[in-house]
């Protein structure tokens, strides 16, 4: 039961990275539109 807990904290942090990436590629790609 451990081991699935902690896997399931691994899967929602790497879940948090992806969402937080996207995030800053979309601003990113916004301010390189409002540039433009």
């Amino acid at each position: 039961m451990a081991i699935f807990q902690s896997n399931v904290q691994k899967a929602e942090k790497i879940a948090t990275q992806m969402s937080s990436d996207s995030e800053a590629v979309q601003k990113q790609y916004h301010m390189q539109y409002v540039r433009q």
